[in-house]
């Protein structure tokens, strides 16, 4: 990740087809809108003296073709007058300076039909290129609308209805059917459906009752609720998506930093070897006895030459490719922080994955306590309620979901805990404290195994358990084992599809990585379709295994649940979130968000990536055979210039529409 980060470097908003700011590709909707009536009379113009010319028209209609054209052409030209300027100040030859001189070189030559059709085409050739660009930004002001203006804020008895922003924290809010969340909170009152799919892309609606989280933007499809606000409108959940799509757009990857540098020596030395073909074939005209022609044969041909050397589809290749895909992706719940992941996206060849959490659903459940002889002498038939409170007593304050499972049980039993003394834990191990004075401690069987000898009987115990595919945890109080917790999670029905569609299709390694026991590990593993496993491992051990992976296998994916599993997302080349819509960590950490708990995302975002990169050097190899090609035409002079219209902006046009293929569904 840290290499791909490097990347990242944002760079001011540069022109798509030109590396210059201001371009038309960039222009906010306003300018377009008042640049359309400009672009219908250029049209108007440009076609009918062109039309004329066609026709052979002579007399005093042939001068009304001329005039068309020239007012056609003038008309074309007022609309790319301000980046013209533009490009002036910032001393910089770029496509608007090109096509200034190839449309007042046409008319000094006298073709004034062909000048007018080439402003024409190209001023059409960037209004569609802004309107692709601008369909996939106006996603970001989708998801901002989704943001009620209204928000129903209980006081008391009252409901008032005041502004978003002026609700504060733990403050209490009504939504009513059919009503959008405003902002992020937790359910006091009520259920309803909720459809959560422009947060997480989860198309099915969710029950949401009291104490399930809710996300801005979210829609109440059929229920009232009352919910305790947990974030402010800036820092809600809908209000970080916006900003990360945004930065996500922002970011440009290393294929568009390579073109853009490329244009800015590309587009003068076009311009050079142009004049050059004006000049030097007359000259040795002149000069010698060769009979290469006038400046007005060479003339056209370096007009033409101008006109196909454009760059604007070389450039617009990638951007276009790389938005679609992120807008793609988006619209699919998954996040990607910027091209440049995407492009990493296409390259995985191993996916390693946490298996709490991820590849099971990250929820597990006390099953059995089973309790040790020397539970029984001291307790005698309160033996398993007491070996339980212990374990709570431990556990009260953790945040790991085996503490949430010991602890559910043990609320669920109505069990009473003294508060520990001298509580340390040991991440990934267990937990030691005291309590009542005497020495307890509760955590995996090898930590258990640091502070007591643990005799056959429970090392079969813990044996079954693990058999079984659940984790074993090990009490101990004053100095002796007293019972092992059996905790089971449950492997997300998606697991095993999901690998199997990276291993067998798309070629990818899957692993698992865990801190759970190798006996747990492994049935899970077996479960959910993965055949390499590393168990008992500590945060630390997890990144090492990463960059071991990396070695092996070359770019690797981690997925985690973007907490616990923050060192080894941050050594992957990817850090891929569960579940980032209910974490602000995760969307922190990761460098791909899956926003709702659906692994079953992954093949479809490998598959995308693997698309954009393939759509991009069909683009760009497309673009350089044609100009190529229609170049070496125009020098010996075959081609005309309407075969360099077609070069420049029938090309661009032709990437528009072949990039717009990534809109579409990808199937996984």
């Amino acid at each position: 990740m840290a290499e791909a980060q490097s990347e990242l470097e944002l760079e001011p908003t540069a022109c798509s087809c030109c590396a210059t700011a201001g371009c038309a590709a960039d222009a906010e909707t306003e300018e377009s809108g008042r640049g359309l009536p400009w672009l219908i009379a250029t049209g108007i113009f440009a076609l009918s003296g062109a039309l004329l010319h066609i026709l052979g028209v002579e007399g005093i209609a042939s001068y009304i073709a001329i005039a068309a054209s020239i007012i056609g052409s003038a008309c074309g030209l007022y609309i790319i007058f301000p980046e013209v300027i533009q490009s002036i100040r910032q001393r910089r030859v770029d496509i608007n300076i090109l096509m200034v001189i190839a449309v007042i070189g046409a008319c000094v030559l006298g073709d004034f039909a062909e000048a007018g059709a080439v402003v024409f085409f190209f001023c059409i050739g960037e209004e569609l290129e802004a309107r692709s660009l601008r369909r996939n930004r106006e996603s970001i002001a989708q998801l901002m609308d989704l943001t009620p203006q209204v928000v129903h804020l209980r006081q008391g008895t009252e409901t008032l209805d005041v502004q978003p922003d002026e609700v504060a924290l733990d403050a209490l809010v009504v939504v009513r059917p059919g009503e959008r969340i405003a902002l992020d909170g937790i359910v006091s009152v009520g259920s309803a459906s909720v459809d959560e799919s422009p947060i997480t892309g989860e198309s099915v609606p969710v029950l949401k009752q009291p104490g399930d989280n809710l996300y801005s933007g979210s829609l109440s499809v059929d229920g009232r609720l009352e919910y305790r606000v947990t974030a402010t409108v800036q820092d809600s959940t809908l209000a970080r998506i916006v900003r990360l799509v945004e930065q996500s757009q922002a970011q440009r990857t290393p294929y568009e930093r390579f073109i853009n540098r490329f244009a800015r020596y590309y587009t003068p030395l076009v311009v050079l070897l142009a004049a050059l073909v004006f000049i030097i074939p007359p000259l040795l005209s002149l000069t010698t006895s060769l009979e290469l022609g006038g400046f007005a044969t060479w003339g056209y041909r370096a007009l033409s030459l101008l006109v196909i050397a454009c760059p604007c589809a070389l450039v617009i290749a990638t951007p276009v490719c790389v938005v679609t895909g992120l807008s793609r992706a988006a619209r699919s719940g998954v996040l990607v922080k910027g091209g440049a992941f995407l492009e990493l996206a296409a390259r995985v060849r191993a996916v390693a994955f946490d298996k709490t959490g991820t590849l099971t659903y990250g929820k597990p459940t006390l099953e059995e306590v089973l309790v040790l002889p020397a539970a029984v002498n001291r307790w005698q038939d309160a033996a398993a309620d007491q070996v339980l409170a212990l374990a709570a007593a431990l556990e009260a304050d953790s945040t790991h979901p085996l503490a949430n499972a010991v602890l559910a049980a043990a609320r669920q039993r109505q069990l009473a805990w003294v508060a520990p003394d001298r509580l340390s834990e040991t991440a990934g191990k267990g937990i030691a404290a005291e309590l009542d004075g005497l020495p307890a401690a509760v955590g995996s069987p090898g930590f258990a195994s640091e502070y007591v000898q643990l005799d056959q009987r429970c090392l079969a115990d813990i044996a079954a358990v693990e058999q079984a595919a659940a984790t074993a945890l090990v009490v101990l109080f004053d100095s002796a084992a007293v019972g092992i917790l059996a905790v089971r999670d449950v492997v997300r029905p998606q697991s095993q599809s999901l690998t199997q569609k990276l291993s067998n299709e798309q070629g990818i390694k899957t692993v698992m990585l865990t801190g759970d026991n190798l006996a747990t590990a492994t049935a899970i593993a077996s479960e959910a379709g993965i055949s390499l496993v590393h168990a008992g491992l500590l945060p630390e051990e997890k990144m090492a295994y990463i960059n071991r992976l990396k070695q092996q296998y070359g770019v690797v994916a981690m997925v985690g649940d973007g907490i616990n599993d923050a060192p080894a997302l941050a050594a992957a080349d990817i850090g891929i979130a569960m579940g980032a819509a209910g974490s602000d960590t995760a969307l922190e950490v990761a460098d791909i968000a899956l926003m709702a708990d659906n692994i079953a995302e992954l093949p479809m975002l490998f598959k995308l990536a693997r698309k954009v990169i393939r759509t991009i050097h069909t683009n760009i190899a497309f673009a350089i055979i044609i100009k190529a090609a229609v170049m070496i035409l125009a020098i010996i002079g075959v081609a005309q210039m309407w075969m360099a219209i077609f070069a420049d902006v029938g090309v661009l046009l032709l990437v528009l529409l072949y990039s717009m293929r990534l809109n579409l569904p990808v199937r996984p």
